[in-house]
């Protein structure tokens, strides 16, 4: 036998009833509660989460010879997407469908962003070190043909900051695991609000 989208969906609308204890929820409460809790990196029990302040969604993907399957359900909104496909390479055009569906129904992760122009004189206040002594964090950031690029003091290479919101940066590819706001006082930078990985937030304060 086969599992079937269908088949999938009806497990994503289980655990979705049980995270919000539904009376008609067939699943164990405290079980799915681990299964969204993270347990190590973006996984909890046996799946893959994602979000940045705290798990927005969970995700589990299978391949088999000649399939490639994924199902994403979100924690709180009750939504969530199923894609099957016949071939063993369809990881592209599965993660196109995904953010497709993110981008319509406004979904809090999987969306695509536009990047935003950064003009010179925040490029300019941005620019600097930042430091974190009790959690010995240190980044600095940097601006290289007119982009910003941020070094982690631990590696040797560097990521270029793309804007997204307001005061939202993170990488490429990388808006649902990190996040980065600045702090200003008196049209200064002071600090680097640093979201990694989910619920891990760190600030570092920018050196003069």
């Amino acid at each position: 036998p086969w599992t079937t989208a269908e088949d999938l969906a009806k497990l994503v609308i289980a655990i979705q009833s049980a995270i919000n204890k539904q009376d008609k929820a067939i699943l164990n409460q405290e079980l799915i509660t681990e299964f969204i809790t993270p347990q190590i990196n973006q996984k909890g029990l046996g799946n893959n989460l994602k979000g940045i302040e705290k798990p927005k969604a969970f995700w589990h993907s299978g391949q088999n010879l000649g399939f490639t399957g994924l199902l994403y359900g979100l924690i709180e909104e009750g939504e969530g997407a199923i894609v099957l496909v016949n071939s063993e390479g369809g990881e592209i055009l599965i993660q196109e469908f995904i953010t497709s569906v993110a981008n319509a129904y406004d979904w809090p992760v999987m969306k695509s962003y536009d990047a935003l122009e950064i003009s010179e004189r925040l490029k300019s206040q941005l620019v600097g070190s930042y430091e974190n002594s009790n959690q010995q964090k240190n980044f600095s950031i940097e601006q290289k043909n007119h982009k910003l690029m941020m070094k982690s003091a631990s590696s040797k290479g560097s990521f270029q900051l793309y804007r997204i919101g307001e005061n939202r940066y993170t990488f490429k590819d990388a808006q649902d695991y990190y996040k980065l706001v600045f702090k200003f006082k008196n049209e200064k930078v002071v600090s680097l609000m640093y979201n990694e990985s989910i619920g891990k937030t760190i600030e570092l304060k920018k050196l003069e």
